[in-house]
């Protein structure tokens, strides 16, 4: 019986030893826990200030590349209006040279 109850306390000593050896697995574990947590609460308002610098970054990029476009379509156009000038002077100087080819002739 002794022998019994020895063992049984053993037992009993041993699954305590355990139970407190989990016990200070499972506060470590936590404390890690924890830990990772706030890491990866820092790295994503990390990534979410990059994420917002890139929009920013991206955004002004599209304004730039619209100012461009207009000043692009407004070059073309004051091209345009001076080759038009350009056509109109040339026909004016073409009838202004018959004109004159004509007063030659006639003379």
């Amino acid at each position: 019986m002794h022998s019994r109850k020895r063992e049984f306390e053993k037992k009993l000593e041993e699954t305590e030893d355990r139970l407190y050896l989990l016990h200070d697995d499972v506060e470590n574990m936590k404390r890690v826990n924890e830990k990772l947590e706030r890491e990866n609460h820092d790295l994503k308002k990390q990534v979410d200030t990059f994420i917002a610098k890139e929009d920013r970054t991206i955004q002004q990029y599209e304004k730039i590349i619209e100012q461009l476009k207009a000043e692009v379509k407004d070059k073309e156009r004051q091209c345009h209006t001076i080759e038009v000038r350009e056509a109109f002077a040339r026909q004016e100087l073409a009838i202004k040279l018959k004109e004159l080819q004509f007063k030659v002739e006639c003379n």
